[in-house]
């Protein structure tokens, strides 16, 4: 029975003057329905399903849609984030030098973890930055081999392509970063059972003070 006819006299007369029950309840709760949702849009809140109302006894988790609408708003801002930090400083922590783009994991945007030399061979086809004094070289004259300690058989070292002589001082890494420690940023990969880090870019290396 419709809303129309429940308030139509006639309508009544001519049936009898009854109202079913169960067409008054679903009349009941289609009103209730209209007036939750004219509140609803007047409070710029979700609109309630009318099923959810019959529902009873039910204790179903919140939507994703309802928990961001309760969940307090947080804004972000991006961070340069000082050398050795992490990305977003903490309460305590203040900016004193950037990090190089060259020297952020691009995968992540994130500085990569800082490895000693001794453990770089953990890291095989990860990015790091390994650290470390050069005890010994070797020029190929197409590749520089830096090595960090005198028994370098298959241990980890820094492998130097030719194209990138001519940004080191006098064009010899061999005697140029000789004796001096270094930290060489990239993927650690395994060449003939000996792991490496291949430096294709001189930005790559840092002499550390």
């Amino acid at each position: 029975m419709s809303l129309k006819r429940l308030m139509d006299p006639a309508a009544l007369r001519r049936s009898g003057g009854s109202v079913q029950p169960m067409a008054l309840a679903s009349l009941l709760l289609s009103l209730i329905a209209v007036i939750l949702s004219l509140i609803a849009i007047a409070q710029k809140r979700p609109v309630i399903a009318l099923h959810e109302l019959l529902t009873v006894g039910r204790n179903a988790a919140p939507t994703s849609e309802e928990a961001s609408l309760a969940a307090p708003r947080v804004t972000t801002q991006t961070y340069l984030a000082a050398i050795g930090r992490r990305p977003i400083p903490g309460p305590a922590e203040t900016i004193d030098r950037l990090i190089p783009a060259d020297h952020l994991n691009p995968e992540s945007g994130v500085p990569p973890p800082r490895v000693p030399w001794t453990e770089a061979h953990r890291h095989i086809d990860r990015i790091i930055a390994a650290e470390g004094r050069i005890v010994g070289t070797y020029n190929t004259g197409k590749l520089t081999f830096l090595n960090f300690q005198d028994n370098w058989r298959g241990q980890f070292c820094i492998v130097i392509f030719k194209q990138v002589y001519d940004r080191v001082p006098d064009s010899a890494p061999e005697r140029y970063y000789l004796h001096k420690t270094i930290r060489v940023t990239g993927p650690v990969r395994l060449y003939q059972n000996q792991p490496q880090i291949q430096v294709r870019d001189i930005n790559q290396v840092e002499v550390m003070p």
